[in-house]
């Protein structure tokens, strides 16, 4: 098996059976052991990304280990960011989690910015989730441009600290550096 019956493998498959766990296991291997070796392309990065939002996209363990076999070989296809940021509301938090960490570590090897930038109103709403916050905030502190700085959003990450404040909640620190970038950059 190469790295193209591994993906399409994994890709085609209507369900998890037991039967399957072993080829579904060397299957994963392979792609691992293809992207520490050389990185993946971008039609593979893009149809992995598929792959772990898709209904049949197997266990929480093996997508969140093809998470982390997304190691790019060049750049990223801004369609990969965008299908992983418009799968999110799919998948279990610690997916979520590891695939916002995956746009944060791969944003500058993104080839293009503009697509990733136009759905800022919807990334920054995911800064109300607890356990995406610091990364959404960090996506966000590469994202904001002066002219995404509105006195909701910077009244909202204001609120939000405060609220972290109040409850003696001592790693808002990402929410402190949001702010901070968002007064910053509006010149507040």
């Amino acid at each position: 098996m190469n790295i193209v019956d591994a993906v399409s493998f994994l890709t085609g498959r209507k369900a998890d059976s037991g039967q399957q766990e072993s080829l579904i296991n060397e299957a994963v291997l392979l792609i691992e052991e293809a992207s520490k070796r050389d990185g993946l392309d971008s039609t593979t990065l893009i149809t992995l990304i598929s792959y772990i939002a898709g209904k049949y996209g197997g266990s929480e363990q093996t997508r969140a280990r093809v998470i982390l076999c997304l190691v790019p070989r060049t750049l990223v296809p801004y369609l990969a960011v965008l299908r992983a940021l418009g799968c999110m509301g799919t998948l279990e938090r610690s997916l979520q989690q590891l695939l916002f960490k995956w746009i944060v570590d791969v944003y500058y090897l993104v080839e293009n910015h503009a697509p990733v930038h136009a759905v800022y109103n919807a990334v920054f709403l995911y800064i109300d989730y607890e356990h995406l916050r610091p990364v959404v905030c960090q996506f966000l502190c590469y994202l904001t441009r002066k002219s995404d700085v509105t006195k909701y959003r910077a009244q909202k990450l204001l609120q939000l600290h405060q609220q972290l404040l109040d409850a003696g909640v001592g790693s808002c620190m990402s929410v402190v550096h949001m702010c901070e970038h968002v007064c910053g950059v509006c010149g507040m």
